[in-house]
């Protein structure tokens, strides 16, 4: 029977494969609004302007709601002091848009801001630009503010432990209640869900008093500092952290029922046998229903402090999100659950073939829905195929779809082992056997038919399944990075917000259909990088046709990035000589072949406007 259905069963599978690469090919190539996530959309002053008033205040607006400290927004001024007068502020009503009051005595010169925020799926976001007051100057360098390295280094590893605690409790609890409830009773079992559960509350407690001083560059004290702490528990991810403890506080009595009441040993009388039975099914799926609702709550708290919280979609995304954290634990967790129980052991004996085949049943189903959340998820993430080799958000994810696909053919080996001892074990028994495994429902009405796997058989399974919970591990891993990256919709390659392109130059023709020489030629446009701002110099040669330098009545750019739906970015440039202009800071927030359009005008009524590409990044 099982051969006859199985070219049905991979008919079907390979029908289902084919639509979801064609639906991936759909989406990727599919035009959309890109997200604008976290990046700074616009502010005042602009950067690279000349303001002929000294402005008052500096208002930042980005793509999404921010959390701002006390040092979020900086103003240095062309001697290094600091001009921003008070502490940062959200505007009214506008969680995405901040703003400073700047001191009275501003002196002519250039100044140089610099920001750093918390964004609503909590990642440290950080950048810098230039304006000017009265005219241009030598800006002052800004010291980086960050957290220490072993604050963000223990911070990342409770985040990266929260998956492993996740994974094991709710892998192993549904590798008790779906494939195994004898397992309730095997020590390892019950081992790894006393670890699972000490490890993602140890993680989640550890995130929470971590969170403050990481989000604002503080110190280990600040961990005990409760107006800290309470300023945490108002942001998303501290209220997520505080919400996951009052779940995790509900997991443990669940852990002890599971373990407690199932798979107890039934009565050798076949009428008390009948009766345990029963109750042991309605136990088993009370105790299903409940580990349901908790891992679900769980995954849904998850992923309302991450990606899916912003950005578009995000009803669809946090049910995508939430379903793809679940099977990830059914499925990663089970495999240690089973990888601990085949290994052999003088106390109770190991899960039955059915068992396991249960399990590889449910591997299958979570691999299905990885797959396509994982798909939505990418699109939503990256928007583009360019942007999974051009991000380090898509490389990590291409880095993880390797290991899922390694993890998919190590588990169809481990399935192809377990067909061949199933088989071996038929052979070797010649009647029916009448062992019961405890606590099994079906199982005990088909004992004859479910062999305990020999602890001398299954070597093979049991590397098989060791190397799949090996780069299950990996998995986690990138899966952990891959929540403290920006998504390749909004990541920015430098560090403090923008693109830090390598030197460009290009020129580009004009014609403004007027009179004499200066009329037409061409504009050199330079752009270098500014290490201290994370910015780059914009400077703008205008050349006649003659080929002397050509004075004309102003030179207006403006950046455009199609692919991300970004711009037009306008640059104000001012002169600085014969046929010279120059603006000291332009913000490219995203790598990508960006759009500038070059104005010149060269009287007061002529003008023209050329556009060329600039590969950034």
């Amino acid at each position: 029977m099982t051969q006859a259905r199985r070219p049905h069963r991979n008919e079907m599978v390979g029908k289902a494969l084919l639509l979801l690469v064609t639906a991936a090919c759909w989406l990727f190539t599919a035009t959309g609004v890109a997200s604008a996530h976290a990046a700074l959309l616009t502010s005042d002053p602009v950067p690279g302007s000349v303001a002929k008033v000294a402005p008052r205040q500096v208002t930042l607006v980005f793509g999404e709601s921010v959390r701002l400290f006390d040092d979020s927004i900086r103003v240095i001024a062309p001697d290094g002091r600091r001009v921003d007068a008070g502490t940062p502020q959200n505007l009214v009503g506008e969680q995405n848009a901040g703003r400073v009051a700047l001191r009275e005595d501003l002196q002519p010169g250039s100044y140089t801001v610099a920001w750093r925020a918390v964004s609503a799926d909590s990642h440290i976001i950080s950048g810098a630009f230039v304006f000017a007051f009265g005219h241009t100057s030598a800006t002052a360098s800004v010291p980086a503010v960050r957290a220490a390295p072993a604050i963000s280094m223990l911070y990342g590893t409770a985040r990266a432990l929260g998956y492993v605690g996740y994974a094991l409790t709710v892998g192993t609890a549904g590798f008790v209640l779906v494939c195994w409830p004898a397992g309730a009773n095997h020590r390892g079992v019950r081992r790894l869900l006393l670890a699972g559960w000490i490890t993602l509350t140890t993680a989640t407690a550890s995130a929470l008093a971590l969170s403050g001083p990481y989000q604002s560059a503080g110190t280990f004290s600040q961990m005990f500092d409760t107006s800290l702490l309470s300023g945490t528990l108002h942001t998303p991810i501290g209220g997520a952290l505080a919400q996951r403890m009052v779940l995790l506080a509900a997991v443990g009595p669940f852990l002890w029922l599971l373990c407690s009441q199932l798979g107890r040993e039934l009565s050798p009388l076949h009428e008390r046998r009948e009766e345990a039975a029963s109750k042991q099914r309605d136990i088993r799926r009370g105790l299903t229903a409940a580990g349901v609702v908790l891992a679900g709550a769980i995954a849904v708290n998850w992923a309302s402090a991450g990606h899916a919280a912003e950005g578009i979609q995000v009803p669809l995304a946090l049910l995508s999100d939430s379903l793809h954290l679940l099977s990830m634990g059914l499925w990663i967790g089970g495999l240690v659950a089973l990888l601990v129980t085949l290994k052999p052991s003088p106390g109770p004996k190991g899960p039955t073939a059915a068992s396991v085949d249960r399990f590889s049943v449910l591997a299958e189903s979570c691999v299905a829905v990885l797959v396509v959340t994982g798909i939505y998820q990418s699109w939503r993430g990256l928007g583009s195929w360019g942007a999974m080799t051009g991000s380090g958000y898509g490389r990590l994810l291409l880095l993880k779809v390797g290991a899922v696909v390694l993890l998919v053919a190590l588990g169809a080996l481990s399935r192809r082992h377990l067909v061949r001892q199933r088989a071996s074990a038929s052979a070797r028994s010649s009647a029916p056997s009448r062992q019961v495994v405890p606590g099994t429902v079906r199982v005990l009405e088909r004992a004859d038919t479910a062999p305990v796997i020999n602890p001398d058989d299954p070597r093979r399974l049991r590397r098989s399944v060791a190397a799949e919970t090996a780069v299950a591990v990996i998995v986690l891993a990138v899966t952990t990075l891959l929540t403290n990256s920006a998504p390749g919709r909004s990541q920015a390659v430098a560090a403090p917000g923008s693109v830090r392109p390598a030197d460009i130059r290009t020129a580009v023709p004009y014609d403004t259909g007027g009179a004499g020489p200066d009329a037409s030629g061409r504009v050199v446009v330079s752009l270098r990088s500014a290490p201290d701002t994370g910015a780059s110099q914009l400077t703008a040669e205008v050349i006649n046709a003659d080929g002397r330098a050509a004075r004309v009545a102003e030179v207006r750019m403006a950046f455009t990035l199609p692919s991300r739906d970004v711009g037009p970015l306008r640059v104000v440039l001012s002169s600085v000589g014969a046929g010279r202009w120059t603006t000291p800071a332009v913000q490219l927030p995203f790598p990508g072949d960006w759009q500038m359009a070059v104005t010149v005008r060269s009287s007061d009524i002529d003008e023209a406007t050329r556009t060329t590409s600039l590969r950034i990044g």
